[in-house]
């Protein structure tokens, strides 16, 4: 049974927990089992049903974080059902992600963010972190790499990432962090940042740009979150004798923890003149170690946007030296405009870019949200501005080009950054990093495909039952397409369209907001995406066919009312009639057709109002005005009871032969017109009623006339209230009869109809 067990559910058994020895334990004490499950991917759908059979009561909408949990639930519920095992979930009792929404491109951060326009809760669609955004970034789909082709470290082989400022917090949105000797969290910044303002947690900003978990709604997401060791080194007083100091000794001292990249959000403007006593000099040796010993350093431009870097003197060279940002081997950063491609008005720059190392190398966002509170008491976003975020959040990059791949050195993983990066920049940016086209690079054969839903948009509506939303999945991957697989699906309808990347959903049946699903199968790597989109009921119409707008008739006459209702969701409930006089209901009827009975309505002004109203209660109304008169010395014939059907093909009575004729027909005046298939002869008949009979039962004079989308293409005249008549085309019909009594009275009666479900 056990190992049958193990077979269903693709499973093996972790640990066993047997019966104690104990002798008030009963003989049918159970065995427990701790597996460890590989399900087979399922549809919300089949989730809900076993609910609903197994009679657990569920009167409340329900939502899971994962398709993996999903999966798991669904495999418990369904052995339970079926096989009458005892199985449940090993539930853990804090959050951890099984990593599964990012493959989904779902990491819910921070339901508010404030400071900057753009913000929204999933950080793949944050404006420096999406793809396809202005900026082009793709940080978010660069995590979603790493992830896919299982590159995410092990808790021994994170990248090193060492942040040198001041002001972490305990409580902030990262990881707990490593602190080498002389570091401590909770110890605010003592010093003032750009402008002279006061900063006390900037390093805990710095770092949460990097390494912000991921996807726990807090704060936001740092693209390095999953891959990186985080290693905070608490900064001195940045005056010139303490950053030397602070270069020679504690760094030295810190390097011997080994990171794989280094931030440095800070700078100091040395004097030309300084370096001739040979400090930059040295500055340039500790910048060459740092390369030399596999570390690749990052550091910020600075947010004088005045400030050229590499601006000359008076003889030609430059006026100062800017550490750490000039030494050699580091990568300083400029910072790009909030979603824009230009530089921010406050970022430095240098007019060698591009041309020469000691100058800014790459951009990156200058306006980043970070967690708001470090000391804690709030999830919030809120956006920082500054190159002091542009470093880290390029050195994050860097990190996920590491994890992608780890042979790759400090020139190896630089390279890769600068040759893949953008280059068609606004004002003042050379270059800006491209995270998505690095790591992919960074992964060679081994990236899964990118998949993007590019039909239909995200938030289209469609209408219930009717409209067909299409299907096209954008496919991004370096193998063969004849090795893709595609499946598509509804959180609401479970399965749709086929199995192709270009399909159609087919009427979707379910009301409400889908979300549909591309799911890419390329080898080892499922990779999907997900959009939203929303299927509404649309309101029902109707228009009143007859009688028309201000007739007049008698007290005494019967008055047949017809009427035409659509309704393209297929829905439609009822049709109800009412006369009003004034605010007063005198009569009500109901269905397609009705009638109102002779001698109903008195002599007076009367509104006639008939409402279509479907399953979901939307309605729609057709109002006209009858004018009633007092009957006259002859009243004119009464038509009611109007109907359409077709002549049987075993009519006996059909004339010519009946091979000419089908069996059935969908036609149908008195209900919804499934309209497929013509009907080649349909009859018409109506009952006819007079205060003056014909001599002998005669029938009345009649006039039938039969128009194709208003024109006539038939008239026949003779005695009785049926006609049989030929169709041959699709189209919307008019069919009018007209009756005479014997006192040259006329009355005309007129109802419409659809071949093929035209109308």
């Amino acid at each position: 049974e056990l190992n049958a067990l193990l077979t269903r559910l693709n499973a093996t058994v972790i640990k066993q927990i047997n019966p104690p020895q104990i002798a008030s334990i009963p003989a049918d004490f159970p065995t427990f089992y701790l597996l460890q499950v590989n399900p087979a991917t399922v549809a919300p759908t089949e989730l809900a049903e076993l609910i609903v059979g197994s009679g657990s009561k569920n009167d409340s909408d329900h939502r899971i974080s994962s398709q993996r949990g999903l999966d798991v639930l669904t495999a418990i519920a369904r052995e339970n059902d079926a096989m009458g095992t005892q199985l449940g979930a090993n539930f853990l009792m804090s959050y951890e992600s099984d990593g599964s929404e990012l493959s989904a491109r779902m990491m819910m951060e921070s339901p508010t963010g404030s400071g900057g326009e753009g913000y929204t809760q999933n950080a793949f669609q944050l404006p420096y972190m999406d793809r396809g955004s202005v900026q082009d970034i793709g940080a978010a789909e660069a995590m979603r790499l790493v992830h896919d082709a299982d590159k995410i470290p092990g808790p021994g082989s994170k990248i090193g990432f060492m942040i040198i400022d001041a002001g972490f917090s305990s409580s902030a949105d990262y990881p707990t962090p490593v602190l080498p000797p002389g570091s401590a969290l909770d110890v605010p910044n003592p010093y003032r940042c750009s402008s002279d303002n006061e900063c006390p947690w900037h390093g805990t900003s710095v770092a949460s740009t990097a390494l912000s978990i991921a996807n726990n709604g807090v704060g936001v997401a740092g693209p390095a979150s999953e891959v990186a060791l985080p290693i905070f080194v608490q900064s001195p007083n940045p005056n010139f004798w303490d950053f030397i100091e602070y270069l020679f000794v504690t760094i030295p001292t810190a390097i011997g923890m080994l990171p794989d990249i280094i931030n440095i959000s800070s700078s100091v403007d040395i004097p030309a003149g300084a370096c001739l006593t040979g400090a930059c000099s040295a500055l340039d040796a500790i910048g060459t170690s740092f390369r030399a010993a596999g570390i690749l350093v990052f550091a910020s431009a600075g947010n004088n946007g005045d400030l050229n870097i590499d601006d000359a003197g008076f003889f030609g060279s430059e006026t100062g030296y800017i550490a750490p940002c000039e030494m050699p081997g580091v990568i300083c950063v400029g910072g790009m405009k909030h979603a824009s491609r230009e530089r921010d008005a406050s970022s430095s720059y240098g007019s060698q870019q591009g041309e020469s190392e000691g100058s800014v190398d790459i951009y990156a966002p200058f306006s980043v949200w970070v967690h708001d509170n470090p000391g804690g008491g709030t999830s919030n976003a809120v956006m920082v501005h500054g190159t002091s975020y542009s470093s880290p959040f390029a050195a994050s990059i860097a990190a996920l080009i590491k994890a992608a791949n780890p042979s790759l050195g400090p020139s190896g993983i630089w390279a890769l950054m600068r040759d893949n990066a953008h280059t068609e920049g606004g004002i003042g940016v050379h270059r800006w990093v491209n995270a998505y086209g690095a790591v992919r690079a960074a992964l060679g054969e081994n990236a899964p495909p990118f998949v993007q839903i590019t039909s239909p948009s995200e938030g289209a509506e469609y209408s219930w039952k009717a409209a067909y939303a299409p299907l096209f999945c954008a496919v991004e991957d370096d193998g063969e397409a004849s090795e893709l697989s595609f499946a598509w699906s509804s959180s609401l309808d479970g399965a749709i369209g086929g199995t192709s990347a270009s399909s159609n959903t087919g009427p979707l049946s379910s009301l409400g907001v889908h979300e549909i699903t591309c799911t890419v199968t390329d080898g080892p790597y499922t990779v999907s995406d997900t959009i939203s989109i929303n299927v509404v009921n649309d309101p029902p119409n109707i228009t009143i066919t007859f009688p028309p707008a201000s007739a007049e008739f008698f007290t005494g006459q019967a008055i047949a009312l017809t009427s035409t209702p659509t309704d393209i969701n297929d829905n439609l409930a009822s049709v109800t009639w009412e006369v009003r006089a004034a605010s007063t209901t005198v009569w009500r009827g109901v269905g397609i057709n009705t009638t109102i009975p002779a001698g109903t309505l008195l002599s007076m002004n009367y509104t006639l109002v008939a409402t279509a109203t479907d399953t979901e209660g939307e309605s729609d109304m057709s109002v006209i005005e009858l004018q009633i008169n007092p009957d006259p010395v002859d009243i004119p014939p009464s038509i009611t009871n109007l109907t359409i059907s077709a002549i049987p093909a075993d009519d006996p009575f059909d004339n010519p032969p009946a091979s000419y004729y089908i069996d059935s027909c969908p036609v149908d005046v008195n209900g919804p017109m499934p309209g497929y298939g013509t009907c080649q002869r349909l009859v018409f008949s109506a009952t006819v009623s007079d205060d003056n009979s014909l001599p002998g039962g005669e029938n009345f004079p009649s006039t039938w006339k039969i128009y194709l989308s208003g024109t006539l293409i038939d008239t026949q005249t003779g005695f009785g209230s049926m006609h049989p008549f030929n169709f041959v085309d699709h189209g919307n019909y008019q069919v009018t009869l007209s009756v005479n009594d014997s006192g040259g009275n006329t009355t005309t009666v007129s109802w419409f109809f659809a071949i093929d479900g035209l109308m």
